[in-house]
């Protein structure tokens, strides 16, 4: 099974709206990590990058300008080197990333594992952000909002998973999403089933 864990950088939340700068892919069996890509990503003609995201990655207009390619180029790549149909692919918090994937580069996965999702539902009273999940199994590492550095603690972290709830197990997990009451579900995959965990439910008083 060919696993591709991927990760996006962007100017902000919504996929609809927002445009992706950053790209990074890690294709990997487990046992070998056959390709990384990882490439910056030019703006639109009159879209301006937010200070708050540079200081989030250290990333800058120049920088996307000078060395980023354009969209249609990074989709080439993309389709270069995954196949849709039968790869895996894996994001933390993979509705916010299958959605840029899927508005902005018109590519939509059959199959794909959240570790934002495994975490929050083997782990309910732990925050499930990256950096936290990671320090969980690993201990503490700096985030450096990067998108290969995310993609590599992503891979990590599924590792991680598969280790403590085995590979039967984990084909729970494919093609799920959860909806939680602190985050709103940015995109949501048509393939996917979503466990929406806003709602709270009581059970029926039973006649006498």
């Amino acid at each position: 099974m060919k696993i591709v864990v991927f990760d996006f950088e962007t100017t902000g939340l919504n996929p609809q709206n927002d445009y992706p700068i950053e790209l990074a892919l890690l294709i990997t069996d487990f046992k070998d990590t056959h390709k990384e890509y990882s490439s910056k990503i030019k703006l639109p003609r009159g879209v301006k990058l937010p200070p708050f995201i540079t200081n989030l990655t250290g990333l800058t207009e120049e920088d996307l300008q000078q060395k980023g390619k354009d969209l249609e180029e990074v989709k080439q790549d993309i389709l270069s080197l995954i196949d849709i149909e039968k790869d895996l692919f894996v994001a933390h918090n993979a509705n916010f990333d299958l959605g840029f994937l899927y508005h902005h580069f018109g590519i939509a996965p059959k199959r794909f594992v959240c570790t934002r999702t495994i975490e929050f539902l083997t782990n309910p009273h732990e925050n499930c952000s990256l950096k936290n999940t990671y320090a969980r199994y690993y201990g503490e590492k700096e985030q450096t909002h990067r998108a290969l550095d995310d993609v590599k603690m992503t891979l990590e972290v599924l590792k991680s998973h598969f280790e403590h709830h085995g590979e039967y197990a984990m084909v729970f997990f494919v093609n799920k999403i959860v909806q939680t009451p602190e985050r709103n579900l940015v995109f949501v995959p048509e393939n996917a089933t979503v466990l929406d965990f806003t709602k709270k439910f009581a059970l029926k008083e039973e006649k006498q």
